[in-house]
Parts: C-alpha cells; sequence; structure tokens
C-alpha cells in the first residue's frame, strides 16, 4: 500500500513546525501546508542540502516538482529589516563594592529603539548611548 508513497520531512531551521507529508508517487506537495515564520527572517524557499556558514543559500527546491523518493526539505532563510530596543539602567549611587546582577541597585534611564538586519552586529556609540544619562 505504502511502495507509492514517500514522505516529505520539513526541518524549519529555527522557524514554526511543519508536518511532514505522505505523498503518492509522482504527485506535488501540498504547498498550502509549508508555511513557517521565523521573527527576523524572510523564508527563500526550502532545499535538499541544509544551509551552512559556509553554504547560507542552497540551491532550492521547486515544490511544484513530482514526488520521486522521500524528501527532507531544509528551510532557507534570509535575514530580514526588523527593529528592537536598548534598555538603560544606570547604577544607584552610594552602592559599595561590586553591584552585581541585583536588579535593585539599578534604575531605569531610558530606552531606545534601532532598525537593523537579523544577525546584524551592531556597536553602540557615544551618540548611541548619550552620556548625559542622569542617575535618579
Amino acid at each position: 500500500y505504502f511502495s507509492d508513497q514517500y514522505y516529505v520531512f520539513f526541518i524549519t531551521e529555527g522557524g514554526t513546525m511543519v508536518d511532514t507529508q505522505l505523498i503518492k508517487k509522482g504527485q506535488k506537495i501540498n504547498t498550502a501546508k509549508v508555511n513557517t515564520t521565523r521573527p527576523g527572517y524572510t523564508l527563500k524557499g526550502w532545499s535538499r542540502t541544509q544551509p551552512t556558514e559556509a553554504n547560507r543559500y542552497p540551491t532550492l527546491f521547486s515544490l511544484g516538482s513530482a514526488v520521486e523518493e522521500n524528501l527532507t526539505l531544509y528551510a532557507v532563510w534570509e535575514p530580514a529589516q526588523t527593529s528592537y530596543t536598548v534598555v538603560y539602567w544606570v547604577e544607584k549611587a552610594n552602592i559599595q563594592g561590586d553591584p552585581g546582577n541585583d536588579q535593585k541597585n539599578y534604575d531605569y534611564a531610558l530606552h531606545k529603539t534601532f532598525t537593523g538586519t537579523a544577525e546584524e552586529i551592531i556597536a553602540l556609540t557615544e551618540v548611541d548611548t548619550d552620556s548625559r544619562i542622569d542617575a535618579k
């Protein structure tokens, strides 16, 4: 009974889960059921090759192709423009020694929202951190 059917497995690489499909030989993948999302990224497509640091964008598999064997498909993601917030805290006055990670030793100063690309490495400059932050 199953000799003319194949499994298609979807590895989402950090995206939301996609169910495995059992496809009759020669039929196509149900594309309505391969939707996945990942915050900060855009899905470029699916590949038979797992993306690596050296090959982030392997050749994409056409979901319109007839399935003739069991397949494992990997999501290929492209970093997208996103916003993020940096929250600034200042050490309270009169703290003796190392204030450590105890939140009660700090006061909220301000927050700033920036935009960038997912995975982008940023460096905060003095202009970003605004050296005039006043302690409360």
